[in-house]
C-alpha cells in the first residue's frame, strides 16, 4: 500500500436537533505516501465543518537510509483551539 487516505467526521446523533456547534466534529484526514519501503510522508489533519471548530495539521517525513536508523521530521500546526494557543 503505498498511497492511503481516510476522511471522516463525527456526528452527534444523540441530541442532532440542538441549536450547537458541537453537534458536527471537524472533518479529519489521515494521508500517507509511502513509494518505497525506506520512505514515508504523512499529513493528519482537521479542520473545522462549523464554527467553533479548529485547525490542527501534523506533517511527518520518515527517511530509512540503513536498517537500523531512521529519520523523522515532524510539524504541528494548530489554531483556534479553546485548549492550546495558536502555535506552529
Amino acid at each position: 500500500e503505498w498511497f492511503s487516505w481516510d476522511s471522516f467526521f463525527d456526528v452527534n446523533f444523540d441530541k442532532p436537533y440542538l441549536d450547537d456547534a458541537g453537534n458536527v466534529s471537524n472533518i479529519y484526514n489521515n494521508i500517507s505516501f509511502s513509494p518505497v519501503p525506506w520512505f514515508s510522508l504523512g499529513t493528519y489533519s482537521q479542520f473545522p465543518v462549523t464554527e467553533g471548530g479548529f485547525t490542527d495539521v501534523n506533517t511527518s517525513l520518515r527517511w530509512q537510509p540503513l536498517r537500523d536508523f531512521s529519520f523523522f521530521i515532524n510539524q504541528r500546526y494548530i489554531e483556534s483551539n479553546p485548549y492550546f494557543q495558536n502555535d506552529s
